[in-house]
C-alpha cells in the first residue's frame, strides 16, 4: 500500500504539486453536485489507493 501525504481539502494545484515532488502516481475523478460550478476551485474530497501505486484524487468545485 502507498502512503499518501495527507491532501485532503487542498486545492487541486497544491496537491499535485505534493503528490509530483514525492513522485507518485495519480488519477483524478470528479465528483459533481447536480448544481454545481467549474469556475470554483477543485478541492480534494477523498483520496484513496488503487491497484499497484497510484492513488485516485476525488475533487469537487468550492
Amino acid at each position: 500500500m502507498t502512503v499518501i501525504p495527507d491532501i485532503l481539502g487542498y486545492k487541486l494545484k497544491d496537491a499535485e504539486a505534493i503528490l509530483k515532488a514525492s513522485s507518485l502516481e495519480y488519477t483524478i475523478t470528479e465528483s459533481l453536485a447536480l448544481k454545481h460550478d467549474k469556475q470554483k476551485i477543485p478541492r480534494i474530497i477523498q483520496v484513496r489507493n488503487l491497484p499497484g501505486s497510484t492513488i485516485e484524487l476525488i475533487i469537487s468545485y468550492f
